[in-house]
């Protein structure tokens, strides 16, 4: 501050953001087409004079500062490869992480339920990886540009306590940043208390719907269904916008979408169980438990309605239709 000459003490700032904004659009554009690198043309031209007046160089350095920050936004805003592609890759967030295309979620749980069941600890990541990839490969999002950017991994935190400290304004709980399955299973295991027991399979006749309650009860705290989380690499600049705890709160929501899907599926497994009592006329001793699980499922599906369709999907829409409003990359 010093160094900064006293009239335009009052500009330091937008001079600071300035420079900064033109030193992120020329690295990151230095391996665009030739076209993205240009800046836009200013309103007019010629050099910084002192004047008494300070109205004069403040004009000018405002100028200069809208020119950097349009220059950015629009690097930011267009399409690959002459620019980032930020509304795109928020669109392929949106079709991750809200299950916006939900058909690779399906295929996943389908071909993952014995991992997932597993406690954290023991939970194979490399292999979930290769489940997930081939989920996604055999699905809409197959077509999704931004795919290849999309891996998984485990949290060693309770999603009610991220939530909880996101209400207070506290920081968001760390992230387990190993990659590899050892480093992975070790920390997600650190986490939580541990709950004997292994995974138990699907049985069939009235023992299937004792299994199937076992197997929602071995999936507790420390259960791959609990831990598992999904993964968003982005190079700089785009970490500038896909900050640590944006991301950690898109995981957090998949998180807890992914486990409402999961007792959805339990609850279905039921249902199924509960088909082969009826050969046995236990009809009227079972009716509460008909009633019960029946009533479960309609909430859970109704539940999980409200929370993507009438809650996550209109909001990321409003979301994006304001971005493409936007004229400044403050406002982003």
């Amino acid at each position: 501050e010093r160094a900064v000459p006293h009239f335009l003490s009052a500009s330091q700032e937008k001079i600071l953001h300035a420079g900064k904004y033109l030193h992120v659009f020329f690295s990151a554009a230095s391996g665009k087409e030739s076209s993205a690198r240009q800046l836009p043309e200013p309103g007019h031209r010629g050099m910084l004079h002192y004047s008494r007046r300070r109205r004069d160089y403040v004009e000018a350095i405002d100028a200069a500062y809208r020119r950097a920050s349009a220059a950015l936004l629009g690097l930011f805003m267009r399409k690959s490869p002459e620019g980032l592609d930020l509304p795109g890759r928020l669109r392929s967030m949106r079709s991750f992480f809200f299950l916006a295309k939900g058909d690779w979620f399906g295929q996943l749980i389908d071909t993952a339920t014995l991992e997932l069941e597993q406690p954290a600890a023991e939970v194979p990541l490399a292999r979930l990886e290769g489940l997930l990839d081939l989920a996604v490969r055999g699905s809409s999002a197959a077509s999704d540009p931004y795919r290849e950017d999309i891996s998984c991994g485990m949290h060693s935190f309770r999603i009610e306590d991220a939530c909880s400290r996101m209400c207070r304004g506290q920081a968001l709980p760390a992230e387990n940043d190993d990659d590899d399955a050892g480093s992975s299973k070790g920390s997600v295991a650190g986490g939580f208390s541990e709950i004997g027991g292994s995974s138990v399979g699907r049985g069939t006749s009235m023992g299937g719907t004792a299994m199937a309650s076992a197997n929602l009860s071995h999936a507790g705290e420390n259960s791959g269904v609990r831990c598992f989380t999904l993964k968003y690499r982005t190079a700089w600049p785009l970490s500038i916008v896909f900050s640590r705890e944006l991301l950690l709160k898109y995981q957090v929501i998949f998180r807890h979408l992914l486990y409402c899907r999961y007792v959805e599926r339990k609850l279905v497994e039921v249902w199924a169980d509960h088909q082969y009592t009826k050969e046995l006329g236990l009809d009227t001793s079972l009716s509460p438990s008909y009633s019960l699980r029946q009533r479960m499922l309609h909430f859970c599906r109704d539940y999980i309605y409200y929370a993507t369709i009438e809650v996550l999907e209109p909001q990321s829409h409003s979301f994006l239709d304001s971005l493409g409003q936007v004229e400044t990359i403050d406002e982003v």
